[in-house]
């Protein structure tokens, strides 16, 4: 009975017509979800993004940068280079005669060069290796192989936010003036203050030789040849002077808040992601410590020095009083 009954199943199983799979319909088994088709265009789309690099490199000229602006000048004039923008310390040139004069549009394709008299300090755009051979070309000097700066600076248009901010680099929806003068500003104040850093540990050095020479013999006069003569000493209190005011505010202007930074909210926040990355204000505070250090030290040695011309006259009037007595007593001698 049994037998028969599992004969009448399968014969009816195999009257019935087979199920139609998914296949059939043209359906996947395993549909893609939507949020997933999304992320693949997405994806698919961030793959053919074009990343233009528009790095920056910054040198420190030095005091002979308004002498060689000359040749510079001469050069831009002849070539017909053009001014993007232009300060009363700064300016910044595109090194290229097509771009159209009086334009304020910075192009991707182009070398730009930017100039900060105040700083000393000269920041090439987009130069692709060849910032030595442009600068000889056209100020007929040699940029220095020390004190540089360089910065991965990236323009994506597909950035959904005007800036997208990196540890070591930026990247800028569009090479907006402002944007591209922010960056500009901010590596030439660190390669001026780098240069300063440079200057105050030298005479830190100075300051050493004479203390180890005074702790060698127990004597100040034998250090001079280390520089411890009153003039030069005098003259490291005027560095010390220059040097200090001109970071403040003449020359690299560290108090000061960058004007384009005020102005535009992108600016502001470039301006503030590289004094992070550039650790402006960490090393304005060691160089404050480094100024007190060569401060006191001046003001110590001064202080010897004028000991010693104290103790000189001291002794001279002693010679003077015991001349005076003899002179007396001479005196005295021939008369009796």
């Amino acid at each position: 009975m049994t037998l028969q009954l599992c004969q009448a199943a399968s014969a009816l199983g195999a009257q019935l017509p087979a199920e139609e799979g998914p296949e059939e319909h043209g359906l996947s088994r395993n549909p893609e979800p939507a949020w997933l088709g999304r992320a693949s265009i997405a994806r698919r789309e961030r793959e053919k993004e074009v990343t233009i690099p528009f790095s920056a490199k910054a040198f420190y000229v030095g005091k002979d940068l308004n002498r060689l602006l000359q040749s510079l000048d001469k050069a831009a004039s002849a070539q017909r280079f053009s001014t993007v923008w232009r300060a009363h310390d700064s300016r910044m040139i595109c090194l290229s005669p097509q771009h159209a004069a009086g334009s304020k549009a910075v192009r991707t394709s182009e070398t730009y060069l930017a100039i900060f008299n105040s700083m000393d300090t000269v920041v090439f755009f987009n130069g692709r290796g060849r910032e030595v051979q442009l600068w000889k070309e056209l100020a007929g000097a040699t940029l220095p192989a020390r004190n540089i700066e360089e910065f991965k600076v990236e323009i994506q248009d597909s950035l959904f936010q005007a800036t997208h901010l990196q540890p070591d680099s930026i990247a800028l929806k569009h090479a907006q003036p402002d944007q591209i003068k922010t960056i500009a500003y901010l590596l030439a104040q660190t390669v001026a203050l780098h240069f300063y850093e440079m200057e105050v540990d030298t005479m830190l050095k100075v300051f050493q030789d004479i203390n180890m020479s005074m702790e060698r013999t127990g004597e100040f006069g034998s250090a001079g040849a280390a520089g411890g003569s009153k003039a030069e000493l005098l003259r490291m209190v005027a560095s010390n002077n220059v040097m200090r005011t001109g970071i403040l505010s003449s020359k690299i202007g560290l108090t000061k808040r960058f004007e384009a930074a005020w102005k535009d909210p992108e600016c502001d926040l470039i301006y503030e992601h590289l004094r992070r990355e550039m650790e402006i204000d960490r090393r304005y505070e060691a160089l404050e410590d480094k100024f007190d250090l060569i401060q006191d030290n001046l003001k110590y040695f001064l202080e010897i020095i004028q000991n010693r011309k104290s103790d000189f006259l001291e002794y001279m009037i002693v010679l003077l009083i015991a001349a005076e007595i003899c002179v007396s007593l001479i005196d005295m001698y021939t008369r009796v």
